[in-house]
């Protein structure tokens, strides 16, 4: 009776302290996001930054590639492209080892048509 008292009592202690370790772990990641907000909205919210958020529009040509936003626009020479890389939900055109165009395709277009598109700026990019 005493033995089986103390595995039950072991047994809920245990389960104590995973649980708390649970609980520790989702508030701290939430904490951690919340914090990540705070630092970046009015970082990157304000007018000065309206160039690295919202809609872009990628244009492709014979000489080159442009990005179109609101109120800027880049343009890129196909010998600029360094290579693309796919990930799932993205292509990413990089002009230089740390810089690059970020083209989200989860929920613009399908497959195929990400592929298409991977296939046609590699084409004209020349690249391996």
């Amino acid at each position: 009776m005493i033995r089986t008292f103390c595995l039950f009592t072991a047994t809920l202690a245990l389960l104590g302290a995973v649980g708390l370790g649970v609980a520790w772990l989702v508030l701290e990641v939430s904490q951690r996001r919340v914090r990540l907000r705070r630092y970046l909205e009015p970082a990157l919210g304000g007018p000065d930054n309206r160039f690295l958020i919202g809609w872009r529009r990628l244009a492709t040509s014979e000489s080159g590639f442009t990005v179109t936003l609101q109120d800027s626009e880049f343009r890129h020479a196909w010998r600029a492209v360094r290579r693309f890389e796919r990930v799932p939900g993205y292509v990413y055109v990089f002009v230089s080892a740390a810089q690059a165009h970020i083209v989200p395709i989860r929920d613009t277009v399908s497959e195929a048509d990400a592929d298409a598109l991977v296939a046609e700026l590699t084409a004209h990019a020349s690249l391996p």
